[in-house]
């Protein structure tokens, strides 16, 4: 089954690096507001009330704001140290496809990319996520066993988010694949003080648990009942291959639920803009390719008991507004 939803309200994505001077400034703001908010005392909210799992713990969120404070000014200081001229060298360089596979950028990226960890999640993304779980074949819903969800292109740990945030009502067993390991420090960060680490990051937290892999073929097949990839696919060198890698992955009644800015529509201005736009885009955000239609690759590349497409539009996001967002069962 293939189904078009249409259009939802439109949303505002806390992503900066699909938006390098946007985001960036929206990045540091978001910095500022969460150091701010830290120092004050965290009200608790009423037993059953569904919100985030860690919102009525006021020293998580103040553990949150000052590490985001911190890491920001660190990254600013990270690139005012470079003199004008130096800087717009080494911005040349990025246009090349054979510095984007090099460590040294791997490692800038996951330094700038830490910002994003600390976005919010979006209510409606957590709601999907939510729904998907309780989508999953037999066996897949037992609150006894923990969840295993492989987080797809888990970078800084901004998924992991998400994931503790959906109130999915288990345990969670975190299979977080990203091939930039130098994003794997931040996201383990992240992990402990979501509860999917404990306080030393090599044993098991309150919520669950947190396992890295370089690259999603070391998965086992039919191994995960939940795979989340949060705009992923605009970056990856082979979306096909990739997808038929997370349906191996996935048990069978297993849910791939899946957030992509997209290609506009054919022959729209925006479609021309995003392809003329798309060397910028690459050279910036990691490769990412604004032009792509991940909706269509997704439903081609497997074969899928049911698959949910939602399109939507993020306004001010210019050439990554069109997104989509979906389930896919296999």
């Amino acid at each position: 089954m293939l189904r078009f939803a249409e259009p939802s309200s439109r949303l505002c994505v806390r992503g900066w690096l699909r938006e390098p001077g946007r985001g960036l400034r929206r990045g540091l703001g978001n910095s500022r507001r969460l150091a701010q908010e830290s120092s004050r005392p965290v009200e608790a909210e009423p037993e059953g009330s569904g919100t985030e799992i860690f919102a009525d713990d006021s020293s998580v969120a103040a553990a949150s704001g000052a590490a985001l404070a911190v890491e920001s000014g660190r990254r600013q200081a990270l690139l005012g140290k470079l003199p004008v001229g130096a800087l717009f060298a080494l911005y040349a360089t990025f246009f090349v496809p054979q510095v984007r596979r090099t460590d040294p950028y791997r490692w800038l990226f996951a330094q700038l990319e830490g910002l994003d960890a600390y976005a919010d999640p979006e209510s409606t993304d957590l709601g999907m996520l939510k729904r998907a779980a309780g989508l999953l074949g037999v066996g897949g819903t037992d609150p006894s066993v923990p969840l295993r969800i492989l987080d797809l292109g888990a970078g800084t740990g901004g998924d992991l988010r998400y994931l503790t945030s959906a109130d999915l009502g288990r345990r969670l067993e975190v299979l977080a694949v990203d091939p930039n390991v130098f994003a794997w420090t931040s996201a383990r960060e992240q992990a402990k003080r979501l509860g999917l680490a404990s306080d030393s990051g090599d044993g098991a937290g309150s919520a669950g648990t947190l396992e890295f892999f370089q690259d999603v073929k070391e998965v086992p097949s039919e191994s995960v009942s939940l795979v989340f990839a949060h705009h992923v696919f605009c970056s990856v060198e082979d979306p096909e291959g990739i997808i038929r890698e997370v349906h191996r992955c996935l048990r069978p009644g297993g849910a791939f639920v899946f957030v992509e800015h997209v290609a506009a529509g054919p022959g729209s201005f925006l479609r021309t803009f995003q392809q003329l736009y798309r060397p910028v885009q690459q050279a910036f955000a990691g490769g990412c390719d604004p032009s792509r239609d991940t909706a269509v690759t997704i439903r081609l590349a497997c074969k899928w008991s049911s698959l949910e497409v939602e399109p939507y539009i993020i306004e001010g996001f210019g050439p990554i507004a069109p997104h989509v967002r979906g389930v896919a069962v296999k």
